[in-house]
């Protein structure tokens, strides 16, 4: 499901592992994230967040792949998440394909009904960069 060796040549944005970003990233295009952010993403195309990545706030994309940590809600049509995967929040999407070994922690919906599932609170002000 997962290539060992992802191509950042095909995102529009890409955020590298020594980066850190307080504020929230709105974009129209693709994005690939491997440095952290403390912020709510939004983007109406792919996010790869690579395994080095972590991101403090809500995740909103038409594609995920996941192999980083996310502390925060998940909206997607597809989501992905690798063995190396740590999410602690909620995930809602269409599709999901999960490897063994994945961690996650928190509710998920699946599928195409619009029922909402109960977000966390995410508390951006008490977290640490």
């Amino acid at each position: 499901m997962f290539g060992k060796n992802h191509k950042f040549n095909n995102y529009e944005t890409i955020i590298a592992k020594d980066v850190r970003i307080k504020g929230d990233l709105k974009t129209g295009g693709s994005i690939a994230i491997e440095g952290e952010i403390e912020g709510f993403i939004k983007t109406t195309q792919k996010i790869y967040i690579g395994e080095s990545a972590i991101i403090h706030g809500n995740v909103s994309a038409k594609e995920a792949v996941i192999k980083g940590k996310i502390f925060g809600n998940i909206k997607t049509d597809q989501s992905e998440l690798a063995t190396t995967a740590n999410i602690v929040g909620n995930i809602k999407t269409k599709i999901l394909g999960l490897e063994a070994g994945a961690s996650f922690n928190g509710k998920f919906k699946v599928g195409t009904s619009q029922e909402p599932i109960e977000d966390t609170f995410i508390d951006r002000g008490s977290k640490q960069m």
